[in-house]
């Protein structure tokens, strides 16, 4: 995904997440205060990597999968957030948003490490409970946040600044920018050649897209491959927060033939889907 915006004085890109964020921050002519808040936003997104990290072994998200029955853990104000996140999705999704039901097949598969840890292969989103900031399971479970996590980091960083001309969070395809009225975004897609693009105009500050282009045909929060009838093989969701665009990018590669099937929740949050077909046509859901 590639952002068309005026040219900002204060750029970097660093590989996070599993891909590579581009930070760009425009103070004007106070450049020492842009590299300043380059340098918080890179920090501030490394700290939710590593705590969200399945494949760290250290990482806050391994403790909570190696987490035996009932037994409480603490979680950090970045897990509660996310993970509150999740379970409000999870519900208004009639439970298809689940952060635990695909990780079986992940790991048997491949996409994602074994480290080892049990878990029960039917276990769901509904074997976590959570009560304001503690977390207990009523069976081992692994959860996988690749399908939100990202998301709530380009926020995150992009909360780090508070008086500038614009600023851009790009990780791949999940984007922030401030102002986003009047920009337009360069979508990448799956096309019947190899990969093509689309652009088009913002319809809100945050972007984020789920295709065959960036998962080789599988979403981690999905599990492997869905077989739909469908041209489709990109979506973008636009919404105000990164993290609910990121999210409900799964909801909407779940209801490529369906489009309405999830159009309350995205009602529910504001949010413009849209659907891109292997041939550049873009539709709406």
């Amino acid at each position: 995904m590639n952002l068309a915006v005026v040219a900002t004085q204060n750029r970097r890109c660093v590989p996070l997440l599993g891909t590579y964020v581009e930070f760009m921050v425009d103070c004007g002519d106070n450049d020492t205060q842009a590299k300043r808040y380059l340098n918080a936003m890179i920090t501030r997104v490394r700290d939710i990597e590593r705590s969200m990290s399945f494949h760290e072994l250290d990482s806050e998200l391994s403790h909570i999968n190696r987490l035996m029955p009932h037994c409480a853990y603490t979680m950090s104000e970045d897990m509660t957030a996310v993970l509150n996140q999740v379970t409000e999705i999870h519900a208004l999704s009639n439970g298809q948003f689940d952060c635990v039901r695909p990780v079986h097949a992940l790991t048997s598969n491949g996409q994602l490490p074994d480290h080892g840890y049990y878990k029960e292969p039917d276990a769901s989103w509904q074997d976590v409970v959570i009560d304001g900031s503690y977390l207990t399971v009523k069976r081992q479970v692994q959860l996988d946040l690749g399908g939100i996590a990202k998301g709530y980091a380009v926020d995150q960083a992009m909360r780090i600044v508070t008086n500038a001309s614009s600023v851009i969070v790009n990780a791949g395809g999940d984007s922030c920018m401030h102002p986003w009225e009047n920009s337009r975004v360069r979508l990448k897609y799956a096309s019947n050649t190899g990969i093509g693009a689309l652009t088009i105009p913002m319809e809100q500050c945050s972007v984020a897209t789920s295709s065959t282009y960036y998962t080789n045909g599988t979403a981690s929060i999905i599990g492997d491959s869905i077989p739909v009838d469908t041209p489709i093989q990109t979506v973008s969701v636009f919404a105000d927060s990164c993290m609910i665009a990121d999210a409900l990018t799964k909801l909407a590669w779940l209801s490529r033939d369906n489009r309405t099937q999830f159009k309350s929740v995205f009602d529910d949050y504001g949010a413009c889907v849209y659907g891109i077909e292997t041939n550049g046509t873009l539709i709406h859901y």
